[in-house]
């Protein structure tokens, strides 16, 4: 074999390795997002079980689109409380931790969603009682789909695990010329 066939071998042989570093890489990008997004969940969830509770109002009630992977339709509220004497209003999409509780497939399960709190009706407001302009109407809850998703995200590590293993040990052989 001549110095010009093993360069082009080496030339050919770079884009391979790129290619698998850049999906293993992305692979393992896809599983830290689930995961963090599953942490993030149970860390509000957790979060919330100290916040306090008033009564408050529903001041407005609306069904949009919520654009995803798939249309969905979403019921919202703004609703309004007071804490030590100051009056807030906020709507119940506002904290990420409550965005899926009153998520739909169809507009007319989300409008049917809609009347299951009137304008004008009191409902239970929890809200951080260091930061009482965060406050939601749904505390967080546990779910089966978190589960899937961790595992999901596991089953997306492991192999970017695995291959960026693999992709050093054949750095290290071709350093080394084994």
């Amino acid at each position: 074999m001549n110095n010009s066939q093993t360069s082009e071998r080496r030339v050919t042989a770079r884009p391979g390795i790129k290619g698998a570093f850049l999906q293993t890489l992305l692979i393992a990008a896809g599983g830290v997002w689930l995961g963090y997004g599953v942490f993030d969940g149970w860390h509000w969830q957790n979060v919330e079980k100290n916040w306090a509770s008033t009564d408050g109002t529903i001041e407005a009630a609306y069904v949009h689109e919520a654009m995803g992977r798939h249309i969905n339709w979403e019921t919202g509220w703004t609703y309004s409380y007071s804490v030590n004497g100051r009056k807030y209003e906020a709507k119940s999409t506002a904290l990420s931790n409550a965005y899926f509780v009153h998520m739909f497939g169809s507009g007319s399960q989300a409008e049917g969603d809609e009347y299951t709190r009137p304008v004008g009706s009191t409902v239970s407001v929890y809200y951080d009682p260091l930061e009482p302009q965060r406050s939601v109407l749904d505390l967080a809850t546990d779910s089966s789909l978190e589960w899937l998703t961790l595992s999901l995200a596991g089953l997306c590590m492991a192999p970017a695990i695995y291959g960026a293993f693999a992709l050093l040990k054949v750095l290290r052989n071709r350093q080394y010329g084994a």
